[in-house]
């Protein structure tokens, strides 16, 4: 029949190495050559091949970078990326091993910005390679700048000496025992070159409380705030410096209140210290009437939901809700300020539409979020500046104001604009919380992972 010999075929070839293995479709030995070139197959890897490998991978990942973050861009969710940026920003920052000084993320940071200012025209497309690093730069010098605001003087060291202050705050425990919060004045015996501003110390012996703003004396052991307890868990020397406590301790028998002194410290002090004081005294005595009247350690954990003075419940009770995962329920968070500003607007605006003809002539729904916008301002003065308390105040201290101008309450945009107020000492916990319901979909993966639920319990190495 004149049948033409072309020579073996791939499935000869397969027993020789060929890349064809596993295909059905007979193809001549021939036409493998113009095959490989044409599908850009390498038939071994080596540097050569490395050599563009390379470059074609990093354009995909460009590609896809590009294509992701103009998919955000459509949805509308640029502005919600700032405070993930800046919270990472914060993040690197404090997790770093090393300070990185003002003086050199300013510099950085205007660099950046005048990059992104000059990227016009034909390399407006390359503004958001600038403008991201220029975010992350600016949360690093927030967290810079904070950190240097405060400068919170820690103890060196363990150090038995003789202390004078006066009365901040005072908690009593389960067990009858008072822990004060003292800004100290003077200390002797040893004269102390460095001591610490405010310290929280404990005494032991029985005696009635000294009250907010006197002035007390005695001696203390004094030690520095503790790190971690373990490798990756809460650095409680971290939260002490940005509550401006460095040292904590206890006082040798029970410390002296001094004659008269308090008087003259009130008329000293400044209208600011005053009305904390008065906050305190507050919150002391509607903790207080809480436990009173509740008792036990119901009323303990009435108080404590009301007040953030959690020290009067039993050990056995805290031990109970840490052993079944419930002991975060005890911290004033958004739970208790939607509970708080949700009933106040729901039960105000419901009794002003009952009104004839009031819903008509004015807005009650404004005038009843008005009304909650001050009892969640309240709910925070009695509940003291807690970081999950303020993290929520703010939260839902936007959401009744954007009722004020007829916008949506529940939105990114408000959970991304509290990111942005908060500082950078509760920025540090947001890229866990905030940034997983801020983050794009395609992203939040990253948060199940371990290195993302650390990030997310507020775990960082300082």
């Amino acid at each position: 029949m004149g049948t033409e010999e072309r020579g073996p075929t791939t499935r000869d070839a397969m027993h020789r190495g060929s890349p064809f293995i596993g295909s059905q479709v007979a193809v001549h030995a021939a036409d493998v050559p113009a095959m490989l070139a044409g599908r850009r197959l390498s038939p071994a890897p080596n540097g050569l091949a490395l050599g563009y490998r390379i470059p074609a991978a990093a354009a995909s990942i460009v590609r896809r970078l590009r294509a992701a973050a103009e998919e955000e861009a459509d949805f509308g969710h640029t502005f919600v990326l700032i405070p993930v940026l800046l919270a990472l920003g914060s993040l690197v920052w404090f997790a770093l091993a090393y300070d990185v000084g003002i003086a050199k993320l300013a510099p950085l940071l205007c660099v950046f910005g005048i990059a992104a200012l000059l990227c016009r025209g034909r390399f407006a497309p390359w503004r958001p390679i600038a403008i991201v690093p220029f975010i992350f730069v600016a949360g690093m010098l927030l967290a810079a700048v904070e950190t240097a605001r405060l400068g919170t003087v820690i103890l060196d060291g363990p150090v038995t000496t003789s202390i004078r202050g006066s009365v901040l705050s005072r908690e009593q425990d389960d067990r009858g025992r008072w822990r004060y919060l003292v800004e100290i004045k003077e200390t002797s015996v040893p004269r102390l070159r460095r001591p610490p501003s405010k310290a929280t110390l404990l005494a032991r012996s029985q005696h009635e409380g000294f009250p907010v703003g006197a002035t007390i004396e005695g001696k203390a052991r004094l030690s520095p705030p503790s790190g971690p307890a373990l490798p990756g868990l809460n650095d409680f020397a971290f939260d002490a410096f940005f509550k401006g406590v460095g040292a904590v301790g206890f006082f040798y028998g029970v410390p002296r209140q001094m004659p008269d002194a308090h008087v003259a410290a009130r008329t000293d002090t400044s209208l600011l210290a005053q009305g904390k004081a008065f906050l305190a005294g507050v919150r002391e005595a509607v903790g207080g009437r809480i436990r009173t009247v509740v008792g036990g350690d119901t009323g303990a954990i009435a108080a404590a939901l009301v007040t953030s003075e959690e020290r009067a419940i039993s050990r056995d009770t805290v031990e109970t809700l840490r052993a079944a995962g419930l002991s975060h329920v005890l911290a004033i968070s958004g739970l208790n300020m939607v509970l708080a500003a949700g009933t106040f607007l729901v039960g105000a605006r419901t009794l002003l539409s009952l009104v004839p003809g009031l819903a008509e002539r004015l807005p009650v729904k404004k005038i009843a979020a008005a009304g909650a916008l001050v009892m969640v301002l309240l709910y925070i003065l009695i509940a003291g500046g807690a970081v999950s308390a303020l993290r929520s105040w703010i939260m839902i201290s936007i959401m009744l104001v954007a009722v004020f101008f007829d916008r949506v309450s529940i939105s990114l945009r408000n959970v991304a604009l509290a990111a942005i107020i908060s500082s950078p000492g509760h920025r540090r916990q947001w890229p866990g919380r905030g940034s997983r319901c801020l983050s794009p979909p395609r992203w939040r993966w990253w948060l199940a992972t371990p290195a993302g639920a650390s990030i997310e319990c507020g775990n960082v190495r300082e």
